[in-house]
């Protein structure tokens, strides 16, 4: 079974490309992933098709991330004559990751109802039968 689930931070801003051979929407981009307080994890994905164009328009440098998709690998030729390989991810899905850092800012903090404020009957509005599509 060939799948990796990876929650990071993107390293770049994504950019929006057009294959020459077959005139599909693609991103190349990478995530930085934590393994642990002292080691950071870079891992190189591409996104292709109408996941690309959404992932372009909405995500940008900085923000957290999370994907899934399945490693590929891929060999060519350099200029050089070196046969060169390279290892990513072929992105399947991604979302919008938990941002632990405007989390913790206090702007961010949820506004809730005061529980001790006195609620009075003339604050809820009847509902009959025939007005609720759902009875």
């Amino acid at each position: 079974m060939n799948s990796v689930a990876l929650s990071g931070r993107l390293t770049e801003d994504p950019e929006l490309r057009v294959s020459e051979k077959n005139n599909v929407e693609y991103s190349r981009f990478t995530v930085a992933v934590r393994r642990d307080k002292e080691h950071t994890d870079f891992i190189r994905c591409a996104v292709f098709g109408k996941r690309a164009s959404f992932f372009t328009e909405h995500f940008e440098k900085g923000k957290p991330i999370e994907v899934k998709g399945e490693l590929r690998s891929s060999s060519w030729d350099g200029q050089d004559g070196i046969r060169r390989y390279e290892t990513y991810l072929y992105v399947y899905w991604l979302g919008f990751a938990y941002d632990r850092k405007k989390a913790d800012s206090p702007e961010s903090e949820p506004q809730f109802a005061d529980p001790t404020e006195e609620l009075l009957l003339s604050d809820f509005e009847e509902v009959t039968m025939e007005a609720d599509p759902f009875f």
